[in-house]
């Protein structure tokens, strides 16, 4: 199982960011690299909402929002916390995939926080799937910091 740990601080209020928290905002987050589809009945609901039977749907993993890359099942959606949740799922490249979200407030906005564990489905292709998690997930934190530069500067 693999485990990675990304971080940012973000000049928002933490209840605002939760609050929008959808799958629009997880495309605004991987673009310009990835692209998550969803049923139409998701696309315009926040993840607080995403209740109902197990599992949810599957999403197709589009490389440059056109190449589709992996299938992801979301299996289900739990909310332990205030601002908190916790995805598990299964995808062409992953056996298991758990991903943790939570978001703290902080003195000037929040912390965002993604803990992820994962298993991929060939042992062998371990390295090359942790590394496009990375890069992925690299690429979400990116953009979150840009929300905090580009409030500051204006």
């Amino acid at each position: 199982m693999q485990q990675l740990r990304f971080q940012t601080d973000v000049s928002t209020d933490p209840d605002l960011f939760w609050k929008r928290q959808s799958i629009a905002t997880i495309n605004q987050e991987m673009a310009p690299l990835l692209r998550m589809t969803a049923p139409a009945q998701y696309r315009q609901l926040q993840l607080k909402d995403w209740k109902g039977e197990t599992p949810l749907f599957a999403s197709w993993v589009l490389l440059f929002g056109l190449i589709p890359v992996d299938r992801h099942c979301f299996e289900k959606l739990d909310f332990p916390g205030e601002r908190e949740f916790i995805e598990t799922s299964t995808s062409w490249n992953n056996k298991t995939w758990q991903h943790r979200r939570f978001v703290t407030a902080t003195a000037t906005g929040c912390t965002v926080t993604d803990e992820l564990q994962f298993t991929p489905r060939m042992a062998w292709m371990t390295p090359v799937v942790t590394w496009i998690v990375k890069m992925a997930f690299q690429n979400r934190h990116r953009y979150l910091a840009r929300l905090t530069h580009n409030r500051s500067a204006k």
